[in-house]
């Protein structure tokens, strides 16, 4: 696997050869162990369910709890599915933290809230043992090609076992302090998730309209861009461009308002398509009322007023 991120990746062989826990051998946990495995890093596993731990290769501790885990290991990740699943794979019955040793890093890599994560931090931190977060995504191809880590964590910590996340990922990318590498991941599957509510719409219009939806597929995967769905995020910023910047891009300005005036065309036609067919579109029309914000326009002085003047109307109202 190779690492990268947002700089130099923060290279250390102090646990090189260390066994490393996975604790959860779901669908993403397995493939987390099963790269591991292929880089021949030694391991010990836990989950409740037997035949998880049934083909697993030989020298594999196979622990009847997780405190057996963390008994045997330098770091520890957490795969489970919940946030009542982290916090019982600590400190529940055989958890993790009744044989954590000061030295152990512990990192989830289960989906939980921010806050939570925090909590379950600070009550970690108690017993001198370093908790990171890792949000991770790779989908079907996870176990072949790894999957993309977003790392939590101060650097030092980062750093320490920044050679086991290389031993699953394809990517590491570390986004900050603690609570960063969550926030990531949530923020990418807010993407991820809303663009399937625009993906379905868009479907059942297509249907109405006989359009074969595989096809429709393999014209998107002819013409699509990788920018599409990163080219706002691009910019740094989702203030409105602003002339007094010293980055402050004409051309770009220029470039965007004139796609505003293409997307209120074409959002038009395709509503209109939509209403003929009988075919509800939620999201067409507030992404034309916020096209400018959306794309990064500054609102004319005309624009702002009337925006201002909606908003209290319907704040009094």
């Amino acid at each position: 696997m190779g690492a990268g991120g947002t700089g130099d990746a923060p290279g250390s062989d102090t646990l090189d050869t260390s066994r490393v826990g996975v604790i959860g051998l779901g669908a993403m946990g397995r493939a987390v162990a099963t790269c591991l495995i292929r880089s021949g890093r030694p391991l010990a596993v836990y989950d409740v369910r037997a035949e998880a731990t049934a083909d697993l290769p030989a020298g594999t501790i196979v622990a009847s709890a997780p405190k057996e885990v963390s008994a045997a290991c330098d770091v520890v990740l957490v795969v489970v599915v919940d946030e009542a699943q982290v916090r019982d794979a600590l400190w529940g019955t055989g958890g993790l933290m009744e044989s954590a040793r000061d030295s152990l890093s512990v990192v989830v890599l289960s989906t939980i809230g921010v806050p939570a994560l925090l909590d379950i931090a600070e009550k970690a931190g108690g017993s001198d043992v370093t908790l990171l977060d890792c949000g991770v995504t790779g989908g079907d191809v996870a176990a072949t090609s790894g999957v993309v880590s977003m790392i939590g964590g101060e650097e030092d910590a980062v750093r320490r076992v920044w050679p086991v996340l290389d031993d699953f990922s394809s990517r590491v990318f570390h986004m900050g302090p603690l609570g960063a590498g969550m926030s990531t991941k949530l923020v990418r599957n807010l993407i991820t998730y809303c663009t399937w509510h625009v993906v379905y719409e868009a479907g059942v219009l297509a249907e109405q309209c006989g359009v074969d939806l595989a096809m429709l597929s393999d014209v998107l995967d002819a013409s699509s861009r990788s920018s599409a769905l990163t080219f706002l995020l691009r910019r740094g910023t989702m203030a409105p461009m602003d002339p007094a910047d010293p980055g402050f891009d004409a051309g770009q300005l220029a470039r965007m308002t004139a796609t505003v005036g293409l997307l209120h065309k074409d959002l038009e036609a395709a509503q209109a398509l939509a209403d003929d067919r009988g075919v509800d579109l939620s999201v067409a029309a507030p992404t034309r009322t916020d096209a400018t914000r959306i794309l990064g326009v500054p609102l004319a002085p005309s624009e702002s007023d009337r925006k201002s003047t909606a908003t209290t109307t319907a704040k009094e109202a």
